[in-house]
């Protein structure tokens, strides 16, 4: 067997080596750029869910999971490049590869632990006007945030016999009821009426058990939600309007 050339080894060597620091490199700023991106999301989450585009997407994609991975294998690659190089010297975009990758972890791991703590945010930007009535994707997208997916569906109801009412949909799976009214004058009339009902109303519109939440309203001008109160919580922070706790019905499975 041809033996290879020593020059021709020390140049495949020199250029992996190199390769590897420049991929430690890219690594671990996607990690930094995606741990910045989620700790945003965790302290303010309205900064990006008022967004649409690339930054509602990286919203949704919950980035704090690849930022940590990203991190981690950044690492691995820059201590992997120095092994290789075999010198306790490390160049300079080694050791930013490696100041990078451990900043991307921390920040994970902080943004990680805000959200389990703070799950509607720290910070809220919020007004009664927030709810975007116009839009009712939008709106079921944010539904969805707060309450989870609804597995079973958004279901429309029958609003003639409710006059003044311009939508009501409701989620079984999830237990949440949505209300869009024609004005507030609409809204005054009907607001109380739901609350004081709220969880026997839910369970004869939706058939479904509520189980053992704490339930909740939600209301701003023209619109109400009722649902559970930590889901609740989360749309306070992005939509603003009043809470208020509502109490389950007899039988209903609630305390």
């Amino acid at each position: 067997m041809t033996k290879m050339d020593p020059d021709v080894l020390k140049r495949l060597h020199t250029g992996f080596k190199s390769f590897l620091h420049i991929l430690g490199f890219v690594i671990a700023a996607c990690s930094v750029i995606l741990a910045v991106i989620d700790a945003v999301r965790a302290v303010n989450p309205s900064l990006l869910m008022n967004h649409h585009g690339f930054l509602k997407v990286i919203f949704n994609f919950y980035p704090v999971v690849p930022a940590l991975i990203l991190g981690i294998v950044g690492f691995l690659f820059a201590f992997g490049s120095k092994i290789l190089s075999g010198s306790a010297r490390r160049s300079h975009l080694m050791t930013a590869s490696i100041l990078m990758s451990i900043l991307g972890i921390l920040l994970s791991g902080a943004s990680f632990t805000i959200t389990h703590i703070f799950p509607e945010g720290m910070i809220h930007e919020s007004t009664t006007e927030a709810s975007p009535l116009s839009d009712s994707d939008e709106v079921t997208e944010r539904l969805t945030w707060a309450f989870g997916d609804c597995a079973s569906g958004w279901t429309t109801v029958d609003t003639e016999k409710y006059q003044g009412v311009s939508s009501v949909n409701t989620c079984a799976s999830a237990n949440v009821l949505f209300i869009a009214y024609d004005s507030t004058t609409s809204a005054k009339l009907y607001n109380e009426r739901i609350r004081s009902k709220a969880t026997a109303y839910l369970e004869s519109e939706i058939g479904g058990t509520l189980g053992e939440h704490q339930y909740a309203s939600l209301s701003g001008d023209q619109w109400l939600i009722v649902g559970p109160g930590k889901g609740i919580k989360k749309l306070h922070s992005l939509w603003g309007g009043e809470v208020e706790w509502v109490e389950q019905s007899a039988g209903s499975g609630g305390k």
